[in-house]
């Protein structure tokens, strides 16, 4: 049975490499070598390596996700799609990252209705775009029909336009003097025809 046969301090003090029979396997948390009571000349079973292996990136796959999560809030879906990445989409991985994906939910650090609702605030502050639009964003984000269907139903199109004209439009003298191609840019912008209707009316009676 494989036995360990050394475990060396790493620079970090907080961790410590594995080795055995002679052969390097795996550098590991202290927290982990003191929670299994590992020490030199144990023997460990290829099961038992296994779990230690598992549970070793885990760890690495859960900070990777932390320090992903720190720059802005991320959907459940962008987090797997980074973890994929970060590990090449190996499928022996796949399980792991279903296990760090429920750790993050379980503390609250990805939530779908969070992130659509920031996602929804930040699109609506900077970018402002039509119903059409941040529904097809938020289905690229990984969130589930009946969220996305629950932030949407917050937003007023037509006070959007009406607000996006004063930061933005009223500066397009071009768009606001043809109303064909203000109706186009509106659409691309993922606007209903009911809104854009709406607000180009009012536009023209106060011309």
């Amino acid at each position: 049975m494989p036995q360990i046969t050394k475990l060396k301090a790493q620079k970090n003090a907080k961790r410590a490499n594995l080795y055995v029979d002679n052969q390097f396997i795996v550098g590991l948390s202290l927290d982990l070598v003191v929670k299994r009571g590992l020490a030199v000349g144990q023997s460990l079973s290829n099961k038992q390596l296994d779990k230690l292996l598992t549970r070793t990136l885990l760890e690495k796959l859960y900070n990777q996700a932390l320090n992903f999560l720190s720059f802005r809030p991320r959907s459940p879906q962008e987090v797997k799609r980074f973890l994929i990445k970060k590990t090449q989409a190996g499928p022996e991985f796949k399980k792991v990252i279903d296990l760090v994906l429920t750790k993050l939910d379980q503390r609250g650090l990805v939530d779908q209705s969070a992130f659509a609702q920031w996602w929804l605030e930040q699109r609506l502050r900077f970018r402002p775009k039509g119903k059409l639009a941040l529904k097809q964003e938020l289905r690229q984000k990984g969130i589930e029909p009946q969220i996305i269907d629950q932030v949407l139903a917050e937003v007023d199109e037509v006070q959007t336009i009406r607000d996006f004209y004063v930061q933005k439009l009223a500066k397009k003298s071009s768009l606001i003097s043809q109303p064909k191609k203000l109706i186009a840019y509106l659409q691309r912008r993922g606007f209903s025809w009911s809104a854009i209707k709406t607000c180009v009316d009012e536009w023209g009676k106060k011309e």
